[in-house]
């Protein structure tokens, strides 16, 4: 029982994380401009290479929780 529980819980992180995930990859692929909140509390636009980064990284995420 508390190994179906556990299953339960690691499911609904899955589909939680490709939520946020594919709608993080549709606010990617859209074309806005974004930016992020550096480590001094400044706000930096992403570049073309940062939106690259992301955009791999988020599409990693949708591959492997959106099963």
């Amino acid at each position: 029982m508390q190994r179906k529980a556990e299953e339960d819980r690691i499911s609904q992180l899955k589909a939680d994380n490709c939520q946020r995930a594919r709608l993080a990859q549709k606010t990617l692929d859209s074309g806005v401009r974004l930016s992020q909140i550096n480590i001094r509390g400044e706000r930096e636009v992403m570049d073309d290479a940062a939106r690259a980064a992301e955009t791999k990284r988020i599409r990693s995420i949708v591959e492997s929780d959106c099963n």
